[in-house]
């Protein structure tokens, strides 16, 4: 018996591995998907972590979503939600932002919500901290606070002093 689940262990281990191999050669087909350079903690989410292998093209299609409906502002998105508008799965959404940013898909979406906020906060700098934690897409101020300082380095109120 236990050698019977080893020898199904090791083939579903081959299969996988070679799917995965015919896998990234087809994305190797595709071009990377271009975003500016960007210092370590980046102005824009959709700019590729450079150590991550060659991007996907759902990756891209991600970050064209995320920009040009701008999903990152509803408070409730959930990864089904972007797998629904691209008719995929939330695996294969989930692996894209992880092969294209190196991270997951909470985090993606904070990228876009902290860049939007830093945007805001430039353009209108004598906003509350309540309507900008809610215009970014942040269910609380708490949670705007704690993850703009974890990007950033420093509160919001901390770099809107330092920018005027």
């Amino acid at each position: 018996m236990l050698l019977l689940l080893l020898v199904g262990y090791r083939l579903h281990k081959s299969r996988k591995a070679s799917a995965t191999h015919e896998t990234h050669s087809a994305h190797e087909a595709h071009a990377p998907y271009n975003a500016p350079d960007s210092p370590a903690i980046p102005d824009s989410p959709n700019t590729p972590d450079t150590t991550a292998p060659p991007l996907t093209s759902h990756y891209a299609q991600i970050c064209a979503l995320m920009e040009e409906q701008q999903l990152f502002q509803r408070s409730d998105l959930k990864v089904s939600d972007v797998a629904a508008l691209l008719g995929t799965n939330t695996s294969y959404v989930s692996q894209s932002i992880k092969a294209g940013r190196g991270c997951t898909f909470p985090q993606f979406v904070n990228l876009y919500r902290v860049a939007y906020a830093k945007r805001l906060m430039k353009e209108q700098p004598d906003i509350k901290m309540l309507a900008l934690s809610e215009a970014s897409g942040f269910a609380n101020e708490t949670s705007f606070f704690r993850t703009f300082r974890a990007i950033e380095g420093v509160t919001p109120k901390e770099m809107m002093a330092r920018n005027g």
